[in-house]
């Protein structure tokens, strides 16, 4: 197929997959549930393509927010697995599916493969000439398993300068052989062209604004921060800010060393136009989603340059959610730095309107004795609980801590000491009047990741029959006395103790993190 002219191109926002738990009797949300938030993919994704298409984005989330369709269950333990899709049907887009030339999808987490690869079929059963292009961080390590179910073309990576060229030649119904970057299906074969890191890396600064002129009306909608509700004086919509990609670190867990493999940062001028976008569109609070803010510190001027960023921050007037700290990169020969400290978790309330950070996510990972040796970007205990204070000095609203349980040569004698550490961390920030929530994360074998690579063979559920299992809240390999579901239920009854029945109950009810004294509405934490 040729397309004339401009190409349609729909950018479509999936359901959620929703995984809950069913056991003796009594079933929980195993999953983290979110509508109410930026689609940064879809933003970015519209914002470099729409000189070359005609582009629309489409959020099945938001069209149907609570609505849940059973799609597959299976046995887990003692208990079954239910998955759900949580959000608009795929009847409800029949239209806009077939006046698309091409529907272009993102794929970044395992346990919603096969969401995304039921609504290839769909698309593929409704209009056979649709083509489906699909990116993302899922799809780049498993592109076979979106060819196969009938995707035309597979983006590796990150999609900025490859993406108008996919689009191009699909639209001019030309080979994708000479495109670098791309795999494909080719008759019987899948063909996987490398990216070429001279043509296709992606500069910071070259990072398109958000396309929020396209998402006009969902806007309003944006109120989910992502970590759990928000204090009082933190204003709505929300946004997504990203001014940095990749990291200088190599954690075997994360896919960002495999995928976004040269840390860049955008340079002060292009974050102020970035932020004076945000602003013209009326964002009032920011999510700082980046893979280490930090990194920069290894960087020529980049400690001058964080302070920059945090002052523009504070120019401007936004809220802001602090994610990607490596907080170890706070401290150097021993003394925190508390200038940068003290600019990253600056607040203040002007006008009943919060300014600043409300809270903060602090990637704690491991708190065995030596973590260095489970993760070389980690301080000692002792370095950490200083950090940590510094941080609580600034009397900062909440801070999430997360760490990671059921890694290779945890023990219940290791889980134990970890649930002691949280507990007094807690106690230390809640000494100084900050709320404390600690994420306990199950170890993920996430394909495309230097541990997939090293202990997949550990793997007890596959990958390709179970994608829903690979993710935070479920256990696909054991520890020594603990099989996966055994240890699914020991992360369970170890984050009721650490954040209270209460927390965990609302999480298992919601799919949402719990916070005291949130904006709460109707019996639901916004």
């Amino acid at each position: 197929m040729s397309i004339q002219c401009r190409p349609r191109v729909s950018l479509i926002e999936v359901p959620e997959a929703k995984i809950a738990y069913l056991l003796d009797g009594k079933e929980e949300v195993y999953s983290v549930l979110r509508a109410d938030h930026p689609k940064q993919s879809q933003l970015i994704v519209a914002g470099f393509l729409r000189d070359i298409a005609d582009v629309k984005i489409i959020d099945m989330k938001l069209m149907a927010r609570d609505r849940d369709e059973l799609y597959k269950e299976f046995s887990y333990g003692d208990g079954v697995i239910r998955c759900y899709r949580r959000g608009a049907s795929f009847e409800s887009v029949r239209y806009e599916v077939r006046n698309s030339e091409i529907v272009s999808l993102t794929s970044n987490f395992t346990r919603s493969a096969e969401v995304v690869r039921d609504f290839i079929r769909y698309v593929k059963n409704v209009s056979s000439e649709t083509k489906v292009i699909v990116g993302g961080s899922d799809a780049t390590p498993r592109f076979e398993y979106y060819l196969k179910a009938g995707a035309d073309a597979v983006v590796l990576g990150e999609g900025e300068r490859i993406g108008p060229r996919v689009v191009k030649t699909i639209a001019a119904g030309d080979s994708l052989n000479g495109i670098s970057g791309v795999a494909y299906s080719e008759g019987t074969l899948v063909r996987r062209n490398p990216r070429n890191p001279a043509t296709d890396t992606v500069w910071a600064d070259e990072i398109p604004l958000p396309a929020f002129d396209l998402v006009k009306n969902d806007l309003v909608n944006y109120t989910d921060a992502g970590q759990g509700p928000l204090p009082k004086g933190v204003k709505t919509p929300m946004g997504f800010l990203e001014t940095s990609r990749g990291c200088t670190e190599a954690c075997g867990f994360c896919a960002t060393p495999a995928l976004r493999k040269i840390y860049r940062s955008m340079s002060t001028d292009r974050i102020a136009v970035t932020l004076e976008h945000y602003e013209k569109y009326g964002i009032e609070t920011l999510v700082l989603k980046e893979d280490n803010i930090l990194s920069r510190l290894s960087q020529p001027n980049g400690r001058k340059k964080v302070l920059e960023m945090f002052d523009l921050l504070k120019k401007h007037e936004f809220a802001w959610e602090v994610q990607g700290m490596q907080i170890g990169k706070l401290m150097s020969g021993g003394c925190v730095d508390s200038e940068l400290v003290e600019s990253i978790y600056y607040h203040e309330v002007r006008d009943d309107k919060w300014i600043g950070a409300y809270r903060g996510y602090v990637p704690l990972e491991s708190l065995r004795d030596e973590p260095d040796k489970v993760y070389r970007k980690l301080k000692p205990y002792d370095q950490e609980i200083k950090i940590i204070k510094a941080i609580s000095d600034t009397r900062i609203p909440m801070l999430a801590f997360g760490i990671i349980i059921g890694v290779p040569g945890d023990t219940k004698e290791s889980l134990e000491l970890t649930e002691k550490r949280c507990m007094e961390i807690k106690d230390i920030v809640e000494e100084k009047g900050v709320q404390a929530y600690f994420l306990t994360s199950l170890n993920i074998l996430i394909p495309g990741t230097a541990n997939y690579s090293k202990y997949g063979h550990l793997l007890q559920y596959d990958v390709e029959k179970y994608p829903e299992l690979f993710h935070m809240y479920t256990a696909t390999t054991g520890i020594a006395g603990l099989t996966p579901p055994e240890l699914t239920l020991y992360k369970r009854s170890m984050e009721e103790r650490i954040n209270g029945k209460s927390a965990r109950d609302f999480i298992g009810l919601e799919g949402r993190y719990y916070f005291r004294n949130g904006n709460v509405s109707a019996g639901r934490i916004k």
